[in-house]
């Protein structure tokens, strides 16, 4: 690891140092000063880089030089913020440029489309906007591909493996049925399953899919709904274990996905605990607080979850919690 950060100290000396490759990448704004969503654009915080357990700022150019020593690095978004998804590419671009050549794990892609995806990558001369048409992302419920695109045109520049990251619907499915008893024991060890979390950090994943969920759900539906989050964490970690053995990988991933207490962290420690994992959340601001520590996601005894948060803009979207009581309300009839 020391030779690695040596390397990445040279390199990164040497980024700083050469000319712009052409007359417009000059005059080209970063994305940080290029923002997408135009909500709290004057907040105090947007655009800012924060070292969660130092209490530090860094630069957007410090944040990527510590992020690229690492050989599991997951970036925690807001799916439909565009500006993540921008600035995700961005420190890819950086990383790769940094002679890394990590595997990009998505959450958004699931086991099943593993093959539609491999036999896509197999010709990079495709461009990166029919990916989305050869996993029938319209289809998907995510965001448009166009959100997605800047990270896949960066996978694409420099020839990353991709890899499915989330779990098949019909697992899913099952286990918000019949809860993790619905997995084969074999599979439950293999997966870090039967470590348990710990009473604090049950009733804290239980309290922030209740929030999540606008409060509108029984209590009895969150036991099941518990198990089917545990298990998205799990497939993803595996996910990375896999894609990132020789290499490491990126995750890109919902920001619940990537804290360290209990999230996709948790289970790469428990199955490779020699790795080397970091942390990024992309957070919108809000007009409530100015303080970055007020942001910053906490476990049950205080403790940031998170190693790094970079501020952006609100994306303007309809109210969730209306969204969804819509949705239960046609459930009922």
């Amino acid at each position: 690891m020391r030779q690695r950060q040596f390397l990445l100290a040279v390199i990164g000396a040497a980024l700083i140092l050469l000319p712009a490759s052409s007359p417009d990448a000059a005059a080209r704004k970063p994305p940080w000063r290029a923002w997408k969503s135009k909500g709290h654009l004057e907040h105090t915080l947007t655009g800012r880089v924060y070292a969660a357990k130092k209490g530090l700022f860094l630069t957007p150019i410090e944040l990527a030089d510590k992020l690229a020593v690492n050989d599991y690095i997951l970036l925690g978004e807001t799916h439909d913020n565009l500006d993540h998804h921008i600035l995700q590419a961005w420190l890819i671009n950086r990383i790769a440029h940094y002679d890394r050549r990590p595997a990009i794990v998505w959450e958004m892609i699931d086991l099943n489309q593993s093959l539609a995806l491999a036999n896509h990558l197999k010709n990079f001369k495709l461009p990166a906007a029919k990916l989305g048409d050869a996993l029938d992302w319209g289809k998907s419920g995510w965001p448009a591909w166009s959100t997605y695109l800047p990270i896949a045109r960066r996978a694409y520049q420099f020839r990353l493996a991709m890899s499915a990251g989330s779990a098949r619907n019909e697992d899913v499915k099952e286990i918000g049925q019949k809860g993790l008893a619905s997995v084969e024991e074999s599979e439950r060890e293999r997966l870090g399953l039967d470590f348990r979390l710990g009473w604090d950090l049950t009733r804290a994943l239980r309290q922030e899919l209740k929030a999540s969920h606008c409060d509108m759900l029984p209590d009895e539906a969150l036991e099941n709904m518990q198990d089917v989050q545990r298990y998205r964490d799990a497939i993803l970690a595996d996910q990375l274990l896999a894609a990132g053995s020789r290499k490491g990988a990126v995750l890109i991933a919902g920001s619940g996905h990537v804290r360290h207490d209990r999230a996709v962290p948790w289970y790469l420690r428990n199955r490779n605990p020699d790795a080397s994992i970091v942390t990024l959340m992309l957070i919108e601001v809000t007009e409530e607080t100015a303080f970055a520590e007020d942001f910053v996601p906490k476990d049950p005894f205080g403790k940031p979850t998170v190693d790094y948060v970079w501020f952006t803009p609100r994306h303007e979207r309809t109210d969730p919690c209306e969204a969804f009581k819509k949705q239960l309300d046609k459930k009922k009839k």
